[in-house]
């Protein structure tokens, strides 16, 4: 124990726990260990009862100790459980990626709740769904040794949830949807973030003083981009740890085949969360159509850009542009998120084709079997990239602006 002095600007208490936090960081006062008496503390730093109260109660604040009613005070015992997402697990079974490990040699009890209720803005948004619907809900509070290690509530877009059976852990979502209704998980969103428990959350997970918690929110998707359930993971920050084993991989993937464009056009647009640009005239598929209808109905603040290089080829991509238009102008009382334009001279700009959200795109080409169809394609699963296209297509807006039911029924189109 280095000497304390009485002499130095730093008061007696903070050099008290300063040496105490050094034996506990360092494992000379071990978890689970009972601090010295208050006596004890008293003749060893020789100071006054307060001075030790003082410097016990920064540690508890910090969250190193623990007081038990009429046995002490104790060093916090720390073994948490560690939550791995590695891509081998997601390729090696259905389970979404996710491993857990759970304190060694301690008993787990997880408590269940299921039910119905109308779904909060924020969920409603996360899975594309309507303020006010209805979403099936999953709640687990996981314990060790008697212990709240973690909860995590599910929100489903199941029409009938009762028909679906929970599954026993959280962890086990994604290969139990995979067995009961054939979902496959083909894309995760994932925020994480820390701040301190609310009273009731505190309560909950029967934490102590000082004691952060770590907030993960989390929505998967299918392949074809429909949001398939998110969640709100709540678990004390010194009983959890995230561990992310990601690939180093360029994210870029080569689609050969009309489906599998189909798909991901889907799966971009149905991702997209704060902006989404579209670009070409030869639109024709009418659920790509309708779904970025849907994400600028259910999603009022997303931006959309739509830029035509000449005239709609099909009368189908025309009525979706009415449709815009239409959606346009019922947000008139907020600020302008749908832009509409026009390049007409293809002989300086040439025609092209992609579909960019923040997080991902879709660059198209024209089929090696007829430039008139299209089934080849660059899926982008790289944000930055996607970031980029969606810069370019915003930059190609301007010139003639079709921005009005007007503008829009005076194009020609070509078929």
């Amino acid at each position: 124990m280095p000497p304390l002095s009485r002499r130095s600007s730093w008061p007696l208490y903070l050099q008290i726990s300063d040496d105490l936090r050094t034996q506990i960081l360092h494992q000379q006062l071990q978890p689970g260990e009972r601090l010295p008496s208050e006596h004890s503390l008293m003749e060893r730093y020789g100071a006054s009862r307060q001075t030790v109260r003082k410097a016990v109660a920064v540690l508890k604040t910090e969250g190193l100790l623990d007081a038990a009613q009429g046995q002490g005070v104790f060093v916090r015992k720390r073994a948490p459980m560690l939550r791995r997402l590695s891509r081998q697990e997601w390729e090696t079974d259905r389970s979404g990626g996710f491993v857990f490990e759970r304190p060694a040699g301690g008993t787990t009890v997880v408590e269940k709740e299921q039910g119905r209720i109308t779904a909060p803005a924020a969920v409603a948004s996360r899975l594309g769904l309507r303020e006010g619907s209805e979403v099936t809900v999953w709640k687990w509070r996981v314990l060790s040794e008697d212990r709240p290690l973690v909860i995590s509530t599910s929100y489903l877009p199941l029409a009938d949830g009762s028909a679906v059976r929970q599954p026993e852990l959280p962890e086990d979502v994604y290969g139990h949807l995979a067995e009961e209704l054939g979902l496959r998980i083909g894309r995760l969103a994932e925020h994480v973030a820390s701040r301190m428990p609310q009273p009731a959350e505190a309560h909950e997970l029967d934490l102590g003083p000082g004691t952060p918690v770590v907030l993960i929110t989390r929505t998967a998707f299918t392949p074809d981009g429909t949001a398939a359930e998110t969640s709100d993971t709540i678990a004390a920050a010194d009983q959890y740890e995230l561990l992310y084993e990601i690939p180093a991989s360029s994210g870029i993937k080569l689609i050969t085949s009309g489906d599998e464009l189909q798909a991901t056009n889907l799966q971009v647009v149905r991702g997209a969360r704060e902006s989404l640009v579209a670009v070409g005239s030869r639109s024709r598929e009418p659920e790509y159509l309708r779904a970025i209808e849907q994400a600028l109905e259910s999603r009022p603040e997303l931006i959309h850009y739509r830029i035509l290089f000449g005239p709609p080829h099909h009368q189908m991509l025309k009525d979706h542009l009415l449709r815009l238009a239409e959606i346009s102008t019922s947000r008139s009382g907020g600020p302008k998120t749908i832009f509409v334009s026009i390049v007409e001279d293809l002989t300086h700009d040439a025609e092209r084709f992609f579909v960019a959200s923040e997080h991902a795109a879709v660059a198209i080409l024209p089929s090696v079997n007829s430039p008139a169809n299209f089934d080849t394609a660059v899926l982008i699963g790289d944000p930055r990239i996607a970031q980029a296209l969606q810069q370019h297509g915003r930059a190609l807006y301007g010139g003639h602006l079709l921005e009005s039911a007007e503008a829009i029924k005076a194009l020609e189109v070509l078929r």
